[in-house]
């Protein structure tokens, strides 16, 4: 069964989480929170168990984030995990 990795942090990170659940009940969804560090790089050690062919990454952060840092975090999971978007 595929699976959807919501990946963000803070409410919306929850509110995208539950939205995927009500859309998608026969889909496997799960949240994965991240943290930055006092640089504001992304830690992402907690994708490092994620086969990226298993399933697609939606990355959830509220407007606090710009959307280039958003496009950032993106083509950095892309780019080290392999993770397909969606």
């Amino acid at each position: 069964m595929a699976c959807k990795w919501i990946i963000g942090a803070g409410a919306f990170l929850d509110f995208a989480h539950d939205a995927w659940q009500r859309a998608h009940p026969d889909l496997q969804v799960e949240k994965i929170a991240l943290t930055q560090n006092v640089t504001y790089e992304f830690d992402l050690s907690p994708l490092d168990a994620l086969s990226p062919h298993a399933g697609t990454a939606f990355v959830a952060f509220d407007a606090r984030f710009a959307n280039f840092k958003r496009m950032e975090l993106m083509a950095q999971l892309v780019d080290r995990h392999g993770l397909a978007r969606c």
